[in-house]
């Protein structure tokens, strides 16, 4: 399920778990938002630092940085994230993070085997 004005993947459905959510959501875990959805991100370079948002395509993080994005869905899931160094200088990237928000809550053992990605019981 993909958010309709952004493009970021709210929740994942298989049809042997109908119930299952498989990823945090933003509803019922007030404490995951918006900025923490899937594809989201971070990066730290000598050009600077920055966060970026879930949406494909392309965006500059930093003077002479830029992160390109793309999704496909069909058949198979794929992703691909790329960062392009778009100046004359060489740049050094030294943290870079893409959220994958897997819900790994435990209420209990009941919601954790319902809705969980995995268990721990």
């Amino acid at each position: 399920m993909l958010d309709p004005g952004d493009g970021a993947v709210l929740a994942l459905r298989h049809p042997a778990r109908r119930g299952a959510g498989y990823l945090l959501d933003e509803s019922s875990e007030p404490w995951h938002t918006r900025e923490h959805r899937w594809g989201s991100g971070l990066v730290i370079s000598n050009a600077g630092a920055a966060r970026f948002a879930a949406v494909t395509g392309g965006q500059e993080l930093a003077p002479g940085l830029e992160l390109h994005a793309e999704r496909a869905f069909g058949e198979r899931w794929t992703e691909r994230y790329a960062l392009r160094n778009t100046g004359p200088e060489p740049l050094t990237v030294t943290s870079w993070g893409i959220c994958t928000p897997w819900r790994d809550l435990y209420a209990s053992a009941a919601d954790a085997l319902a809705r969980a990605v995995h268990t721990h019981v």
